[in-house]
């Protein structure tokens, strides 16, 4: 198989080291799973039981269904067609291992069709299906904030959303892609403490693309 050397380059990005959540639609079941994609690494059931509280919906977040802890991933049924939704809203303000204290907020959404944000930090497709989309916090554009994009060969690639709080998307390959930002909002007195913390909202958004290059893993080189 042959890709340019624009697609090799972007292979050879840098590989970020945070955990994080993701929401994935497999046929009729929804599942969220703790690690890090980009890199094939699930966590098992002893670190998803601290995310058990999290939400999973169509609509909206009262009207989410419950969830069963698997064993490398939370999952629930029927969720229907269209866009799913994951809402973390509830972890306590804790001590971070690499110091400071914060509370955090996790977002995930699964799917490209609804173009109205339903997540208090979303990426938001401008048109179904479209690759543009804005970056809304609170339903306001987050200008210059830093997305970071994973494709099918697990490759990485940061952008940076424009003056309108928007940022277009390539995606070459067939698979699944996802999109990662980090918005934190440092305390009022400058200081963090358990009443005032860094507040962190985090989100990932995961959606599939069915035409584009076909990728099989090790089998590249470049278009003469």
């Amino acid at each position: 198989m042959k890709l340019s050397i624009t697609l090799l380059l972007l292979l050879l990005a840098p590989i970020s080291q945070a955990h994080y959540l993701w929401l994935e639609k497999s046929h009729d079941q929804a599942r969220i799973y703790f690690g890090e994609w980009h890199k094939d690494l699930y966590e098992g059931k002893a670190k998803l039981q601290y995310f058990s509280a999290a939400k999973i919906f169509t609509s909206q977040p009262s009207e989410a269904a419950a969830l069963s802890v698997e064993e490398g991933f939370l999952a629930v049924g029927s969720t229907g067609e269209g866009d799913i939704y994951m809402l973390l809203d509830s972890l306590p303000v804790k001590e971070s291992r690499r110091g400071g204290i914060h509370k955090s907020y996790y977002y995930a959404k699964s799917g490209r069709v609804e173009t109205q944000a339903k997540l208090g930090l979303e990426l938001v497709p401008t048109q179904a299906r479209g690759n543009i989309f804005t970056l809304l916090f609170e339903n306001k554009a987050l200008v210059g904030a830093e997305v970071i994009v994973y494709g099918p060969p697990k490759w990485e690639k940061h952008l940076r959303t424009d003056e309108e709080g928007r940022v277009s998307l390539d995606t070459p390959w067939a698979g699944q892609y996802l999109v990662k930002v980090s918005h934190k909002i440092p305390p009022v007195a400058g200081e963090a403490t358990l009443q005032d913390p860094v507040v962190r909202h985090v989100y990932t958004g995961s959606f599939v693309v069915d035409d584009g290059v076909a990728w099989e893993e090790n089998s590249f080189s470049l278009v003469p």
